[in-house]
């Protein structure tokens, strides 16, 4: 009998497998310019968190409200990352330490 050749999926595997972990990506908003491919959710929420986010947002619809929620704890991720990073290049006072 002879020896099988690895079928794609296994040489996938064992070629991963040797790679490093790539680093760490920070998510990015995606605009009306270039979406991202969507996906279809089946979620419970609570009715009335989701009408007060859709006003506080001003969104059209339900899908929009969650859509611009969730870029806003996107962003807020982002904003945070950025100024630790500059306070742990000196690039900041610590303002804490003069109150």
């Amino acid at each position: 009998m002879t020896a099988k050749t690895p079928g794609r999926a296994t040489r996938r595997r064992t070629a991963r497998a040797g790679r490093q972990n790539p680093p760490e990506r920070v998510p990015t908003l995606t605009s009306k310019k270039s979406p991202a491919k969507r996906i279809r959710k089946n979620m419970d929420m609570d009715p009335v968190k989701l009408r007060a986010v859709r006003e506080i947002l001003g969104a059209k619809t339900e899908t929009e409200a969650v859509d611009r929620a969730l870029d806003e704890i996107i962003f807020e991720h982002q904003v945070a990352d950025g100024l630790t990073r500059l306070a742990a290049a000196g690039g900041l006072p610590n303002v804490a330490a003069d109150a």
